[in-house]
């Protein structure tokens, strides 16, 4: 009975819809569909027959090679790096894997470098929980001030792991680093994000804590949207920005939900930081 009810209420919702046509109107929609003739469907059959439990099979391999990445870690540092970088200089000291390393190093002046490239690994920095990110720092400046590792470490490290988990995305795969007026890359499959801005916008603010404001969220959802496309297409144009509205669409609730969980106005957090958000972030 009630899928008769069902039935019957939408048949008298179309009625009620072609009622409310204008004379013309409804005879130009009778027309057109009396026209239109009858629709051809033929039913598709894969030439492979067997092609789910090969697409399965795929999926398995690639899982199981993902759960060996993560079973792996982040590339361990090398021998003696901690022995290297002593009360915030360079100093070897008498370890013998300090004194190897440090014979490693070479130096080459007069060349030319683009900006956001001649970057060194500080470490991996542990966020919450066991999850560890590379963290680099510019060359000319080592080594980083400890306030700003701390930073990177409990609040900046913690929101990425939050918006890369929108996109289902591992954030392990993300490397941050810090210098100023840089673009943030995509770099050989691998993403490399700038927190400057963040601690730019936090300094402006005077936030105690960055994820107490939108402007980290926003930042990172419009790099991830940016960098995430480049998989598709590497180069900036129409093709890009499908794969970045398709990115938008199809993690659409999961950053709403990221919003709302922290507190934000999902309207207002779309006016306030359009650019991030609808633009290209960089």
């Amino acid at each position: 009975n009630n899928n008769n009810n069902g039935a019957g209420r939408k048949g008298g919702a179309a009625e009620d819809a072609l009622a409310a046509l204008e004379p013309d109107e409804r005879r130009a929609l009778e027309d057109a569909v009396s026209s239109s003739g009858s629709v051809e469907r033929i039913m598709y059959t894969p030439v492979d027959e067997d092609w789910f439990e090969q697409e399965m099979a795929v999926l398995d391999s690639l899982q199981t090679r993902d759960e060996e990445i993560r079973a792996n870690g982040l590339e361990e540092e090398p021998a003696g790096i901690d022995q290297l970088l002593v009360n915030d200089e360079f100093e070897p000291q008498d370890d013998p894997a300090a004194h190897e390393l440090g014979q490693q190093l070479q130096v080459t002046t007069s060349t030319q470098v683009r900006r956001g490239m001649d970057l060194v690994r500080v470490g991996n920095l542990a966020s919450e929980g066991d999850l560890a990110i590379a963290f680099f720092y510019e060359r000319a400046k080592m080594p980083p001030p400890l306030s700003l590792m701390a930073r990177v470490k409990d609040e900046i490290a913690p929101a990425l792991v939050e918006v890369a988990q929108v996109f289902s995305y591992e954030a392990r795969f993300v490397t941050l680093f810090y210098q100023p007026n840089a673009v943030s890359r995509f770099v050989r499959q691998k993403i490399l994000m700038n927190v400057w801005p963040i601690i730019q916008h936090a300094q402006e603010k005077q936030l105690v804590d960055v994820r107490t404001d939108e402007f980290i969220y926003c930042y990172f959802y419009g790099l991830f949207i940016h960098k995430l496309g480049h998989f598709h297409d590497i180069l900036h144009g129409t093709r890009h920005d499908y794969y970045m509205n398709e990115l938008r669409i199809e993690f659409l609730d999961a950053w709403v939900e990221l919003l709302l969980k922290r507190g934000f106005d999902p309207a207002r957090v779309s006016m306030q930081y359009e650019r991030q958000l609808f633009g290209r972030q960089d």
